[in-house]
């Protein structure tokens, strides 16, 4: 869970600068149309603005609404229904999940009145709101290969019921009524204790993922690779090569080797066998090649018709996602990327960092 909490961050970084851009855009039109006026005891008010529209487009990003990898906009396709309408909610759900469901939507609970300054009503107008967006959210999935999840609506409403009754709490001690800010803080923890405690309760998906995974032998982690590690190479054409032969030191590296896994953990899918024969990267691809001490077999969640076997070193090609590896009779065997469902699409943070180093290597060589 806290590798997630690590990524929202990285998410509110880069939606920075658009967070920006966006409510700029709203600020002038609301000024346009004199429904706003720049002024300077209002600042506290315009920050509490761009911090809800930052948040709209960290949430946007994570629910794969807007600013995927294929552009501002998701690629839509014919709508898909699991039938989650009629299960038993959070039966078979994952824990961890909904509780990051739950607590991604606290703080739009605590921005909305803060932001939009309701007047009358305001845990009402939170909640419709809340639910309305949850609702929007798990509607658009269906139309960009991902599920409808009632689960989600209801841990998306309850999170954001517990931030209203958080900031709530909060107005009623600034407006000096000491005891009702208690127990709207105190009650704002008492839902999440509750919702939560019930989850865990029911939802069984965490151990039986756990049982699934134990069955496979995924590409391992950086610190599980390093005892098993000869040298990691990282080439472009005859001359560029960058190697290291530990992970623990070398973090760029480390970095590019996790980057690497998780693009062919995330594409494995749809990978298929090919003979080594019928494809060759050309000579300005850029390719990652880990060797290895000891032969291992590797097995995939994501695609359990292939597998690596006795594998003692492969190579990534970031320009097509080709997986040649070599097993322990030195025979070569290749995986490419087939396409099920869309076309390959290359890893530009993978390429960049790739790109640096080689950039590094070629400096220090040429000194």
């Amino acid at each position: 869970m806290i590798q997630h909490f690590i990524e929202g961050i990285f998410i509110f970084e880069n939606v920075f600068p658009v967070a920006l851009i966006c409510y700029l855009i709203i600020f002038a039109a609301a000024w346009l149309i004199g429904r706003r006026k720049p002024c300077a005891k209002f600042i506290p008010c315009y920050i509490s603005e761009f911090v809800l529209t930052w948040y709209s487009c960290a949430i946007l990003k994570i629910t794969g609404i807007l600013f995927t990898s294929r552009g501002f906009l998701p690629q839509f396709s014919e709508p898909f229904l699991n039938g989650s309408f009629v299960q038993i909610p959070f039966v078979g759900a994952s824990f961890q999940m909904v509780a990051l469901n739950f607590f991604m939507f606290v703080p739009l609970g605590f921005l909305l009145p803060l932001a939009l300054r309701f007047k009358k009503h305001r845990s009402l107008k939170v909640i419709l709101i809340a639910v309305l967006f949850s609702v929007l959210i798990e509607t658009v999935q269906i139309f960009i290969g991902r599920f409808f999840e009632i689960d989600d609506i209801i841990a998306n409403s309850l999170g954001a019921v517990s931030g209203t009754l958080l900031w709530q709490g909060i107005y009623w001690i600034k407006t000096k009524q000491i005891k009702k800010g208690i127990l709207g803080i105190v009650s704002a923890f008492i839902v999440g204790s509750l919702f939560l405690a019930g989850v865990s309760y029911i939802a069984n998906g965490d151990r039986l993922q756990e049982e699934l995974l134990q069955k496979y032998t995924d590409l391992p982690e950086d610190t599980e690779l390093e005892n098993n590690l000869a040298h990691i190479d990282i080439s472009s054409g005859v001359d560029a090569k960058a190697s290291a032969k530990t992970l623990i030191e070398d973090f760029d590296f480390a970095s590019v080797y996790l980057e690497m896994k998780m693009d062919i953990t995330n594409n494995i899918s749809q990978y298929g066998p090919k003979q080594a024969a019928e494809l060759k990267s050309g000579s300005d691809d850029i390719l990652i090649s880990v060797y290895l001490n000891e032969p291992q077999t590797f097995t995939f969640y994501n695609n359990p018709d292939i597998t690596m076997e006795n594998v003692v070193s492969w190579s990534y090609d970031i320009n097509d996602g080709s997986i040649w590896y070599t097993d322990s009779s030195g025979n070569e065997s290749l995986l490419s990327f087939v396409g099920r469902d869309d076309a390959f699409v290359r890893n530009e943070n993978l390429f960049g960092q790739a790109n640096d180093l080689l950039d590094k290597y070629n400096q220090s060589k040429n000194q």
